[in-house]
């Protein structure tokens, strides 16, 4: 190894002094800033696959890969391939993500035989393959292959993922997803049955139990692939689960039932319609099927719009994390012009969900514009900060909510 400015900062992460590392890992962050040459990024390179600390929370295989990756050069790829083994966890995860995000034949067939030769052993990780879905020839490439090691697994979830964009695109063609008809089907019925199992209990919390959710995003996409295979035995398995009482189980059996030319009963429609979680989701997945027709009439209301797009931001995991246990629509606002308006509700969770403590707490949803009501379509404003709903009056809930958006769009305006 020579003495370029790579060999320095290896030696010092190499160094037993955290500070020493911490030094040496913000001077790679800015050295890779600045642009490797193609022989430091080789460099940096082989030094991600030395034989680190596994306990050592910087990670310098993570980080000397990253720095490698950032100029994308094809020589690296074989380099990649025999060393994978030997990077990190985590430096093997950005890798795969690097690799996928170049989206070029070259890429996937580099993804291949990583795949191919570390695969079995858990070597590869469930890293995201976006990028590759957006290249026709890259997907109809590497589907074929891929699909052979999807199981019930995050690995299998990104291949299926990666099937699912691709086909929604129609950069897959049909054929070449046909034959997995039936290993999309056996994967799918375990994570059925123990979904069912949940579904069975009395209480009304099942739905947001750990285990029922580790099979519910997996389930739920296999679901929404099934609509682009063919057979019998995806139409037995989609009108199966038309019997779950989870709407989201119901959202995407519907959708991929419709899809391949099947009647669904109206009761279903209406269950999954009336659903907070669902609503707006539904209604845009009808529409885009020219469907939209089957939405019940009834429900096609603003007010129920706003519900469902408030419900769906309560949803993320850095937010409540699941729907709450009772939601009420209490004021609308507004803007200064007239032609928008916002939705205040507020809202609550049941214990033991760790908000169940601060009682009725203040939501707002919106703006949507008022030429084009009833629409799910909202301006980018829905937010909480949780406060508890007897804090404050409506109109100063809406203030100081709608206050701190207006700084974060002018914040990121402003960058």
């Amino acid at each position: 190894m020579g003495t370029s400015r790579v060999t320095h900062l290896v030696e010092k992460l190499s160094a037993g002094s955290p500070e020493t590392r911490k030094e040496a890992l913000t001077q790679l962050k800015a050295l890779s800033d600045q642009g490797l040459t193609f022989e430091e990024g080789s460099e940096a390179l082989a030094a991600a696959a030395y034989s680190w600390p596994p306990d050592d929370p910087s990670d310098p295989s993570r980080d000397l890969a990253i720095a490698a990756l950032s100029q994308p050069r094809d020589a690296y790829l074989e380099q990649i391939v025999e060393d994978f083994p030997r990077f990190s966890a985590n430096a093997r995860w950005h890798i795969v993500r690097m690799i996928a995000a170049r989206g070029d034949e070259l890429a996937a067939h580099t993804y291949l035989r990583i795949v191919d030769r570390y695969a079995t052993g858990g070597t590869v990780p469930p890293a995201p393959l976006k990028g590759f879905e957006k290249s026709a020839a890259c997907a109809n490439l590497l589907l074929p292959r891929l699909m052979e090691h999807a199981t019930a697994d995050p690995f299998g979830y990104q291949i299926h993922l990666l099937a699912l964009q691709a086909a929604k695109t129609g950069g897959v063609l049909r054929q070449v997803l046909a034959p997995f008809a039936g290993p999309v089907v056996e994967i799918y019925r375990p994570m059925r049955s123990r979904m069912s199992n949940h579904e069975a209990r009395a209480d009304a919390e099942w739905i947001w139990d750990k285990d029922y959710h580790s099979d519910r995003a997996h389930a739920t996409l296999l679901l929404d692939l099934m609509g682009f295979l063919p057979g019998e035995a995806i139409i037995e398995a989609l009108e199966d689960s038309l019997s779950s009482r989870d709407p989201r189980v119901l959202h995407f059996a519907v959708l991929s039932l419709l899809r391949l030319g099947q009647d669904i009963p109206a009761s279903v429609i209406e269950s999954v319609a009336a659903s907070p979680e669902m609503h707006n989701r539904f209604h845009e997945g009808l529409v885009s099927l020219n469907r939209g027709g089957l939405f019940p009439r009834r429900l096609l209301t603003q007010e129920a719009f706003a519900e469902s797009d408030m419900v769906g931001w309560l949803t993320y995991p850095t937010e409540l994390g699941r729907t709450p246990n009772e939601i009420e629509l209490m004021a609308t606002f507004e803007n200064q012009g007239g032609d928008q308006q916002f939705f205040l509700f507020r809202f609550r969770t049941h214990s033991p969900h760790w908000a169940a403590k601060k009682g009725w707490m203040a939501g707002l949803s919106g703006p949507f514009e008022t030429a084009v009501m009833p629409t799910s379509r909202a301006g980018g404003s829905t937010f909480s900060t949780f406060t508890k709903w007897e804090e404050k009056t409506p109109q100063e809930h809406f203030i100081a909510i709608s206050g701190l958006i207006a700084e974060h769009w002018k914040r990121r305006a402003a960058e």
